[in-house]
């Protein structure tokens, strides 16, 4: 038997209702502008660079620290605190739902959803509009090594880096919804004040402190796409980006488990 025939409809309207919102949120529509406008620039700048290929001006911008930490997450921020907030058409569906289980899911899936769709738009953008204006390439350009990423030339071909660094994009974005909803869920004044805070603190932290300093001491919290340089200080690199992913990942987790204890504590308290 189908389970949706055991599923509530307001529980059903619920999940339409988070689905439209982030469907129709406005600033999942700023990314793309902002990116290619942000491709063109750094197109420009890079034709002194002579001969280049479609990989310098991708790893320009998705190994750029600022780019990733100041535009690809903190753009995002504005769009969790949407979903993360509750309505009054969502409040008055909550008030059906009972438990408090069918909402954190809901949450979470529409986190997941729109994390995904907004990190595939990110990197579509990134690699399809450089291979357009040069052409798709296997291998780094002669001037490579001259530029910001020609340090990783030696240690890492540009389709596995490129893999690396998506994987870094996309659980940091991942890592970041979990946390803001998390400090959303057990914070009882201020809420999206808290959380942001939180993000930011966290994102800082990872414009501050240094590559060594934050893979010895909070590989867990690490969410800089400059982790890839790791490859260029020890002899098994492609191992230590699997560690420190799975280290972010791990941190994940256990957000994840937190906020469904905390959820599930809140279900017996109230009972």
């Amino acid at each position: 038997m189908d389970k949706r025939q055991h599923m509530p409809n307001h529980v059903i309207n619920f999940y339409k209702l988070l689905f439209a919102d982030m469907i129709k949120n406005k600033k999942m529509y700023l990314l793309p502008i902002i990116v290619i406008g942000l491709t063109f620039f750094k197109n420009a700048q890079l034709q002194g660079s002579v001969p280049i290929n479609m990989w310098d001006l991708v790893y320009g911008i998705l190994y750029n620290p600022y780019y990733q930490l100041f535009l690809f997450l903190l753009l995002y921020i504005f769009i969790v605190r949407d979903i993360c907030d509750d309505g009054p058409l969502t409040i008055s569906i909550l008030l059906k739902l009972n438990k408090r289980t069918s909402w954190l899911w809901a949450k979470w899936i529409v986190l997941f959803l729109t994390s995904s769709l907004y990190t595939l738009i990110f990197f579509t953008i990134v690699i399809g509009l450089p291979m357009l204006l040069y052409g798709f390439d296997k291998t780094w350009s002669l001037a490579a090594h001259d530029l910001w990423h020609g340090v990783l030339t030696p240690y890492i071909a540009p389709l596995p880096g490129c893999a690396f660094l998506f994987m870094r994009y996309y659980l940091s974005i991942l890592f970041i919804s979990v946390v803001y909803l998390l400090i959303y869920l057990i914070a009882n004044k201020f809420k999206h004040v808290k959380a942001t805070l939180t993000v930011l603190i966290i994102i800082f932290m990872n414009y501050l402190f240094q590559l060594s300093f934050l893979v010895t001491y909070s590989p867990f919290i690490y969410l800089n796409n400059d982790y890839i340089a790791i490859i260029t200080h020890v002899d098994n690199g492609l191992d230590a980006l699997m560690k420190l992913n799975l280290a972010l990942l791990s941190s994940l987790i256990l957000i994840l488990l937190l906020t469904r204890w905390f959820i599930r504590r809140a279900e017996w308290g109230e009972t």
